[in-house]
């Protein structure tokens, strides 16, 4: 529900006699008291422009997320104490299945629309519903106070999940990747060049990564992330730097989970997955892995 301006009659005695004792300025408490031309704020509309479901199978794995918004209503959301500022300081927040995932301060516009990839709002490696709610809040003195609120849901999947519909099914394939397994995303390759078991849930992975089509790429690093659900139990990022066209890093990484990771992979019912992300100076990509596995292939 959008809120309006509310109205506190105050007696002019008390108000003087405030006013008289911190010493501030009538004209002070004039602009404070002044009716806004506007009087409500709120957010006006969400959408979405999918720009990527190459599987077709109605999960987007890129797109543009729109919001519209009016953030013009002078002291419409003060709580009538002299320390509250008389304007809205607007701020934008937004959350992911409740979990907030951006804050952002935005101008004083009647008509405003902010534009965030969905890249960067939602982090998802399996097909999944995500549920986006977008607020709008008056900052007063560090404090957010909510103003107005929509909310709207939509299928999503990794890019890579979208190239390969195989590897969001609804059964993922179970065991870890095959040995030599290469997947590519639009400027990297990476191959999955195995595991060797170094104790009981320990584990020496090894995979290589390079650019294609004659690129060179600068301020290289790889991240590997393990997810169980949507519980991360490890990761590991290498600063690799430049990778010139068609040179092959190769890395060994050691995946040594805590005891906890079993009960996260229990609670997933063994789906896992594997979350390679290669960023460089200009791109930031990513490769997922979805597998059944048993904890003791781990």
């Amino acid at each position: 529900m959008r809120r309006t301006r509310h109205k506190t009659v105050v007696s002019c005695v008390c108000l003087m006699t405030l006013l008289g004792s911190i010493h501030l300025g009538v004209a002070a408490v004039v602009t404070a008291a002044a009716k806004p031309a506007d009087s409500s704020a709120g957010v006006t509309g969400i959408s979405v422009n999918p720009a990527a479901d190459t599987d077709a199978d109605g999960h987007i794995a890129a797109g543009q997320l729109n919001m519209r918004l009016d953030t013009v209503c002078v002291g419409c959301y003060d709580s009538n104490t002299l320390l509250d500022d008389p304007e809205m300081e607007p701020v934008v927040t937004i959350a992911v299945n409740e979990s907030r995932v951006a804050t952002i301060e935005v101008n004083r516009d009647e008509n405003t629309t902010i534009k965030q990839s969905i890249g960067t709002v939602v982090n998802v490696v399996d097909r999944r519903t995500a549920s986006i709610e977008v607020t709008l809040h008056d900052r007063d003195w560090g404090r957010l106070s909510e103003i107005d609120s929509q909310t709207m849901v939509i299928d999503v999947e990794s890019p890579s999940a979208d190239q390969n519909a195989n590897s969001t099914t609804a059964s993922a394939p179970r065991g870890l990747p095959p040995t030599g397994e290469t997947r590519q995303t639009t400027h990297f390759r990476f191959r999955h060049d195995g595991l060797d078991r170094c104790g009981p849930i320990c584990a020496e992975a090894t995979g290589t990564v390079w650019t294609h089509d004659n690129a060179t790429a600068t301020n290289v690093s790889v991240k590997t992330q393990l997810r169980a659900g949507t519980t991360e139990f490890w990761s590991h990022e290498r600063t690799i730097g430049t990778l010139s066209s068609n040179e092959r890093q190769t890395t060994t990484q050691r995946v040594n989970p805590q005891f906890s990771a079993l009960s996260a992979i229990s609670r997933s019912d063994g789906r896992v997955a594997l979350i390679v992300s290669i960023n460089s100076t200009n791109y930031h990509e990513i490769i997922a892995y979805e597998r059944n596995v048993s904890v003791s292939q781990f």
